[in-house]
């Protein structure tokens, strides 16, 4: 299937020349948003797809990442001002833990999530 893939997004018809009715597309490479099936041209239309697929992936990683670990009230990456009773059980932030804020200690829980050495 990746032969094919490459074949496809390699040939010399890939992409509109500068004739072409279709020529605005080019501006649809790597589209995060424009659907990949209504592009007309096998190259804009699989950059569309892969960023598309990519953005999926890094949207759900980042969003498992960085959830609060539940058995872990200790464990907080989020600081909220507030919860307008949205949230029972939320950890509303005091001025001294923005105080106590560190990049550096939120880079080590990212990476223990993640199975990473803190380095």
């Amino acid at each position: 299937m990746g032969d094919i893939i490459k074949l496809a997004y390699s040939h010399r018809e890939s992409q509109p020349n500068k004739d072409s009715a279709y020529r605005y597309e080019v501006d649809l490479a790597f589209s995060a948003i424009k659907d990949p099936s209504q592009i007309h041209h096998a190259r804009l239309a699989l950059s569309a797809w892969a960023t598309q697929l990519v953005n999926q992936a890094v949207h759900r990683e980042v969003g498992l990442l960085s959830q609060n670990d539940p058995n872990d009230s200790e464990d907080c990456t989020q600081l909220r001002a507030a919860t307008n009773t949205r949230h029972e059980n939320a950890l509303i932030a005091t001025w001294d833990d923005y105080g106590k804020f560190s990049t550096v200690e939120i880079t080590g829980k990212y990476q223990r999530r993640l199975g990473a050495e803190v380095s």
